[in-house]
This record gives structure tokens, sequence and C-alpha cells, in this order.
């Protein structure tokens, strides 16, 4: 007959149990002011990109998060969601690239839906997704959540500007490539002083939509950078100075990790003028000067004007 279990052997039963029934309805918990746990202990790696299987993430059940060079939790970092063009997979490459694998959390994006029907649910269904994302991340590795941009290219560039329209509280600012913007922003007001990028080849097919997105945002008070690259179709310039902007915009005056996005940046200016010739000089001037002065539109946001000549201008 077996003997009942000692008082001691009791005890030890009686507190693992609580420790598991702990551990299953409260989860792992972060107080408030602590650290964010360090990347080792979370899957993530300085350096490194990580796929992350997520089914409440869009219907290739999956993102990407590439974690920079020099990341740690005692600092909290800039993040910037990326959303790829039509056909294409979650991807931080691009970005990555462009700042030179430094300075900034690079999250890549799936939809809700593929191809061409997924746009029905942009500002809403891809909304819910980015929310969800960005939750689960800040619950894993240090991101300043006043330091977050949306960015894409194609169909990602549209989509970049229709969740940056809804959720201006959410981001400090987009990045729109090859693409434009065909959403009304949710709450004009609130995109005002935000930072917009707009890069578009002088051949693509969507430099309408590119110029068009240039005087909405403009428009609104948004600070805007345009760049419209020269004999480029629908790609993404060699030469665009996206890692340069990011950087400038993530930190601002703040100290930023020695040399981030500095070899992208020389590498995108080099051999490449801010304006070429006098007539681009004049054209660029007159857009800034358009962007600055107008304070009323007299063409609906998405007009169909001509794209201006100088390669680079701005609405700050």
């Amino acid at each position: 007959m077996n003997e009942p279990p000692s008082p001691a052997w009791r005890v030890v039963c009686l507190l693992f149990a609580a420790a598991c029934v702990t551990a299953a309805v409260c989860g792992p918990s972060y107080a408030q002011g602590q650290a964010a746990p360090r990347p080792g202990e979370t899957g993530f790696h300085p350096g490194e990109e990580t796929r992350v299987a997520d089914p409440a993430s869009g219907h290739m059940g999956y993102y990407l998060v590439y974690v920079p060079r020099g990341y740690g939790a005692d600092g909290a970092w800039p993040a910037v969601f990326f959303y790829h063009g039509l056909g294409g997979q979650p991807q931080t490459e691009l970005l990555r690239d462009a700042v030179d694998g430094e300075g900034t959390i690079i999250v890549g994006m799936g939809y809700y839906a593929a191809g061409m029907e997924g746009y029905q649910y942009l500002k809403t269904r891809d909304v819910e997704i980015l929310e969800h994302v960005l939750g689960e991340l800040e619950g894993r590795l240090s991101i300043d959540p006043r330091r977050v941009f949306v960015s894409g290219f194609s169909k990602g560039g549209f989509y970049a500007s229709a969740l940056f329209n809804e959720r201006p509280d959410l981001l400090a600012g987009a990045v729109i490539l090859g693409a434009g913007a065909r959403t009304e922003a949710a709450d004009p007001k609130a995109l005002a002083g935000k930072h917009v990028f707009i890069g578009c080849g002088d051949a693509d097919p969507f430099g309408e939509d590119a110029v068009s997105a240039v005087r909405y945002y403009c428009d609104l008070g948004c600070k805007v950078t345009y760049e419209r690259w020269r004999d480029t179709g629908h790609k993404v310039s060699d030469e665009n100075t996206v890692g340069r902007w990011l950087m400038e915009r993530a930190y601002g005056g703040r100290a930023r990790p020695a040399g981030a996005g500095a070899k992208a940046a020389d590498t995108a200016l080099r051999g490449k003028p801010m304006i070429v010739g006098v007539g681009s000089a004049v054209a660029a001037a007159g857009v800034v000067l358009w962007c600055l002065c107008r304070r009323k539109r007299d063409a609906p946001p998405h007009d169909k004007g001509g794209p201006p000549d100088g390669p680079q201008a701005k609405c700050t």
C-alpha cells in the first residue's frame, strides 16, 4: 500500500501548481518603465532579419522584422513599416539597404488580402493589422512610439498613404514610392506638420499620382520632400535619398548610432546634383512656392496636373 505524500512534498506540489496557474492566467508582462527584453531573449538579433509567423498579420501569415546593427533595449528606436508592390512578398531589403542596416527597426508587412481585391480592405482590415503588429513588437522590442513611419512601393505606396491618412496619431510620417494618395485623410488637421517623402520616376505611369499627392499633402500642412528620378520607370532609383531622409526625420537633433545611414546617404547622393539646370531650378522653386502660398485648392486632391520639371522639391 502506497504511503501518503509527506507534508513537505505537498507544499512543493502546491507551489508548482500555483506557479503554473499564474503563468497561464497572467502570461509574460513588462511593468511600465521596465526595459524591454533584449533581442536575444525574443528571437531577434541585431543586424539580422527574422520571420515572424502570425496568422493575424494577413493572408500570407507572417511578417519580417529587421533589427539594426547596434540595437540595444536601453534606448527607444524608430521603426519603419514597409509594404511591398503588387504580387510581391513581405521584405525589408529596400529600406535596409537605404539606411545601410543601421539606425531603425524595419518591418516587412503583408496585406489582409492578395492582389487588387485587397484595396477594399486598406482602410479597415489593413489598419487593424498595422495596429496589431505594432502592438506585438512594442512588447518585444524597444520602439519609440513617436518615431514610427509607414512606407511602401507601388501598391504598397498607395497603402502607405492610406494608412497614414487613417492613423496619423500612430505615425510620424510616410514614405510613398512609385505611387500617390487616393484616399482622403480621416482628420486632415492631424496631418499638419508631419513628414512625407514622395519619390517617383519621370517615366513612371503613376507619376501624376505622385505629383497630385505632393500637392495634397502640402495643402494639409505636411512637410513634404519630393524626388522625381530621371530616366526611371516604375521602380525605385538607385539615386534615391530615402535613407538619408529617414535618418534625418527619425533622429533630427537627437543622438543616433555612429554612422547610421551615412553610407547609404553618401552613395545615394554621389554624382547627383540637387537641382539640374536653370530651368529645373525655376520649376522646382515654383512647386515649392505653390505649396507654401496656396491656401485653398481649386482642384480635387487627386487632380491630374503635370509633373514639375525639377528633380527635387520641398514643402516645409
